[in-house]
């Protein structure tokens, strides 16, 4: 309903006498139901706090000096208090005006500000943040110290293996973990050139499926993740020693250039357990096949499935070879988990290598935004305070002589203090509660029609935040009155 009456008067007029009276009758409907409303309020406002201060003061008083209980009596102080605080209401009205629109604009200003700030977020979040996947931790095993061939006591993080992979992936903010593993055995490649055997000893790391699989053919996918012995193996060749070997070897020996297009595919003998140095009993001849070139591996290594670097590890390396890793990365789920992260692995003694510039830098977009935010929001707090004190304090000053024929007559300080405090807070309350309605009336009228790089403004306020703003924008008016009532106890208001 509320939407359909905004979409009316957001509609263009174009000159027309019949629907400018609609708007005009709109309007001057929504401003008297309005001040219909805050009248009510005002009139049960007062009405059910002289029934509470009454009853807070009659029965006190009718225990200590053992009077019975007059149900007139009761009424009547009920419905003199209420008079009262009427009557304190509807006072002063250029001041209650004043103090009424300050709350209102405050209360807009700063729900805006945090629908700004809230919007502001989840762009970065949703367009820049997950965009930009957070920084990478590399974890490494730390070095064993030795003298010779005799190695000393084993630090904590020299060992990388499943048993410590299960507890990194298992700390709060990791998303994943994807372990390398170093072929630790004999190697050696068989590559057939223009009829003749090429050999060459291999140096192998096996990694893993997930950061691997956009560099692989299409069509060997499969080969990588479900490699089984016996099997065609698919290799990658890293860009790192592609170039390497273009930009150094090539050129000092006079050795042609390899290009990526004209050797992919390329099929070969890999044997495992065998080198031109060493050859272990039972040597295996797996064929293998060049399947594409990566950058998820920066090394001087070929890459071959984890699950083979696995596999031959346990069956011809070294007790515990196929369970250690050579390195492993950690994926974490947000920019702000990064360092926390990192220094979690890092007391563990392990050899932590991240780059955190990007997640700094995002990290700090928001913290500045939000600072700025939140300053500028302190800012209009501080006007409105200001403001309403000084007009607050104006208004009692101007109604001293009122205060104290009500002392003469028997009011005492605290009830007069009360019904300046509840005045403010009435204005506070209605007027929060106005510029929260203009909010959701913009948001359902405008909702969605508002979008920047596929990004959608959300034009809304929370449940909870709302309720925040409803107490905030009620005590504002509250806290401002401290100078009058200050003022006003000070003055001296005595029955004399």
């Amino acid at each position: 309903m509320i939407a359909r009456i905004a979409e009316i008067l957001m509609a263009p007029s174009d000159g027309d006498i019949g629907v400018i009276l609609i708007k005009l009758l709109i309007i001057g409907l929504a401003l008297s139901a309005v001040i219909l409303s805050a009248t009510v309020v005002a009139i049960a406002f007062a009405f059910s706090t002289a029934l509470v201060v009454s009853l807070v003061v009659y029965f006190p008083k009718a225990l200590v000096f053992k009077t019975p209980v007059k149900f007139t009596g009761l009424l009547h102080s009920i419905l003199q208090n209420a008079l009262l605080m009427i009557k304190e209401i509807v006072s002063q009205k250029f001041i209650s005006v004043i103090v009424f629109f300050a709350v209102i604009i405050s209360v807009f200003c700063l729900s805006i500000f945090r629908i700004i700030g809230d919007n502001f977020n989840k762009y970065i979040t949703t367009q820049f943040a997950s965009a930009i996947p957070p920084n990478t931790i590399k974890v490494s095993p730390r070095p064993v110290a030795s003298i010779g061939f005799l190695r000393l006591r084993q630090p904590p993080g020299s060992k990388l293996n499943n048993d410590e992979l299960s507890r990194i992936v298992r700390m709060e903010g990791v998303k994943a973990i994807h372990p390398f593993m170093s072929v630790q055995i004999p190697m050696r490649a068989v590559v057939p050139i223009f009829g003749l055997r090429y050999n060459t000893d291999l140096v192998c790391i096996g990694a893993p499926y997930s950061i691997v699989r956009d560099d692989i053919k299409p069509e060997y996918r499969s080969a990588w993740l479900n490699w089984r012995e016996g099997r065609e193996v698919p290799v990658l060749i890293p860009n790192f020693l592609l170039e390497t070997y273009n930009n150094s070897m090539a050129e000092a020996n006079n050795l042609p250039k390899i290009r990526p297009e004209t050797v992919m595919e390329t099929r070969f003998e890999i044997h495992f357990g065998r080198s031109s140095v060493r050859t272990i009993q039972g040597f295996i001849v797996e064929k293998g096949v060049l399947t594409g070139f990566t950058d998820g591996v920066n090394t001087l290594a070929v890459v071959v499935p984890l699950g083979t670097a696995r596999h031959y590890n346990g069956k011809f390396g070294s007790r515990g070879a196929d369970e250690e890793y050579i390195y492993t990365l950690v994926e974490v789920d947000s920019h702000e988990n990064l360092e926390p992260v990192s220094k979690r692995i890092s007391d563990k003694g392990f050899i932590v290598e991240t780059e955190k510039s990007v997640s700094k830098e995002i990290i700090s977009l928001k913290q500045n935004v939000n600072t700025l935010i939140n300053s500028l929001s302190a800012i209009i707090i501080f006007l409105a305070v200001v403001a309403i004190a000084f007009s607050t304090a104006i208004a009692t000053l101007n109604r001293m002589e009122y205060y104290r024929v009500l002392r003469i007559l028997g009011s005492s300080k605290i009830f007069i203090s009360l019904t300046i405090i509840l005045k403010y807070a009435l204005l506070g309350f209605i007027g929060t509660q106005i510029s929260l309605w203009v909010i959701e009336s913009l948001s359902q009228t405008i909702a969605g029609s508002i979008e920047m790089a596929g990004f959608t403004l959300d034009i809304s306020l929370d449940k909870s935040v709302a309720s925040t703003i409803l107490l905030y924008g009620t005590l504002i008016p509250v806290i401002s009155t401290s100078p009058a009532l200050f003022g006003l106890y000070t003055k001296g208001l005595s029955r004399d």
